[in-house]
Formats: C-alpha cells, structure tokens, sequence
C-alpha cells in the first residue's frame, strides 16, 4: 500500500526532524 508507505516516512521525517532539530 503506497499510503501506508507514504505515512510511515512522513512519520519518519518528523521524528528525525525533531531529533536533530534540538542538536
């Protein structure tokens, strides 16, 4: 399921966007 794909790295994206947000 391409959505479902699509929503895993957008999830992805936000956390590591977060993460090295702070650094």
């Amino acid at each position: 399921n391409e959505l479902a794909i699509l929503e895993f790295i957008h999830l992805l994206v936000e956390t590591m966007d977060q993460h090295f947000g702070n650094v």
